[in-house]
């Protein structure tokens, strides 16, 4: 075989090797699209777009929940025991959708809306928001301190 034959076959081999690289990155960008579409899709179901026409312009339509307008603080004595006692929301014709907790020197749970839920172990800063709440039950073993929860409703 000559130098001339011999160095042919190497290009050759050469590309056809690039070729199949590119075969191959151009198969992975396709199945990269295919699941980029996929996940663009099941995004897109999440959250629907809905836009309001302007004019020429079409511009999207943001919907938020309303701001909080007011709140309260509850305070309990955590050396009384507790076992489910409602806070008074619905006496007080209140629908709450935050409660933070300010303070909790001892061991406390609370149950929202039912008593029949489980009960959600307290602790300074925990925080439940955009959730509707119409009754808070509160549960404490006999312990020392305070309980401080604040409440804000719409």
């Amino acid at each position: 075989m000559s130098k001339s034959e011999d160095l042919k076959k190497k290009v050759e081999e050469f590309f056809s090797d690039l070729l199949d690289r590119f075969t191959k990155i151009d198969d992975l960008l396709r199945e990269t699209n295919k699941l980029l579409r996929t996940l663009i899709e099941r995004i897109e179901r999440i959250e629907p777009k809905v836009y309001i026409q302007t004019g020429e312009k079409e511009i999207p339509l943001v919907v938020r929940p309303p701001i909080n307008t007011s709140y309260d603080i509850l305070e309990y004595d955590l050396s009384t025991a507790r076992n489910d006692e409602p806070v008074g929301l619905r006496e007080r014709g209140l629908v709450v959708y935050s409660v933070t907790v300010l303070q909790c020197d001892s061991e406390a749970y609370i149950k929202l809306n039912s008593k029949a839920h489980k009960p959600i172990p307290l602790a300074v800063g925990t925080t439940i928001e955009n959730f509707r709440i119409e009754e808070i039950f509160v549960t404490n073993p006999s312990g020392s301190g305070k309980l401080i929860l604040y409440i804000e409703w719409r």
